[in-house]
């Protein structure tokens, strides 16, 4: 997770300062009560943080952990943080409206370094058993198909992809994490409590627009 503070984090672009740190320690919760083997990783010192999210570091991270899995895992990746349309047009032409997506990852010094569509979708189907199970969250802007899941490569690998809006659109932050994180963990608390243990992507998906739509206060933000 990213709140872009404390450090140069602006020095290439002007990435204002977010609340993704409360997101990433209260998914972390989630995974642990979950019994799930939890990595995570701040650009601030807080909590169980590993270190420095730091892209090269994450990917190859990534790579070994694929190559480890098997057909009976599960692999989960949670992101908060800023995410945009490149700045650089797409260079492979697999884009409809020409343009890739990026997760703005930073470095400790302030370098932009950000992780792209196509580099996500890459990882995925060269470093992954093709009957892992995959799950993505990502609390960013512009970050509908970050993972270019509609790439044929994938045919019926068995992935989901949980986004905060879809690519033309800007998440919301609330001052005490995003708008969607928020709304997807009282979510799934709600269906525990009510008894309901075993449930789908999809209804979850369901319910947690259902959450933030009642009262009509994220009207220009579409979960994806």
């Amino acid at each position: 997770a990213f709140d872009y503070e404390g450090y140069n984090a602006q020095k290439e672009l002007p990435l204002v300062s977010l609340s993704c740190t409360p997101d990433g320690l209260r998914f972390s919760q989630l995974a642990k009560a979950c019994g799930a083997e939890v990595m995570q990783y701040f650009d601030k010192q807080v909590g169980e943080s590993r270190g420095f999210p730091q892209k090269d570091m994450i990917v190859n991270l990534m790579m070994n952990i694929g190559q480890s899995l098997g057909p009976s895992d599960c692999f989960v990746f949670f992101y908060g943080g800023h995410g945009m349309g490149s700045m650089n047009a797409d260079d492979d032409g697999d884009e409809e409206d020409g343009q890739d997506e990026e997760l703005c990852f930073v470095d400790p010094d302030g370098h932009y370094n950000p992780m792209k569509d196509d580099d996500i979708a890459d990882l995925l189907i060269n470093y992954f058993n093709p009957e892992t199970q995959i799950l993505f969250v990502t609390d960013c802007c512009q970050s509908g198909t970050v993972c270019d899941l509609s790439r044929e490569e994938f045919g019926d690998r068995p992935i989901a992809h949980m986004a905060a809006v879809k690519d033309s659109q800007y998440a919301t932050d609330l001052g005490d994490g995003g708008a969607f994180t928020t709304s997807l963990l009282e979510t799934i608390e709600d269906m525990v409590e009510e008894g309901d243990a075993d449930f789908s992507i999809v209804h979850v998906y369901n319910k947690c627009f259902q959450k933030y739509d009642a009262d009509g206060q994220f009207e220009d933000q579409t979960f994806s």
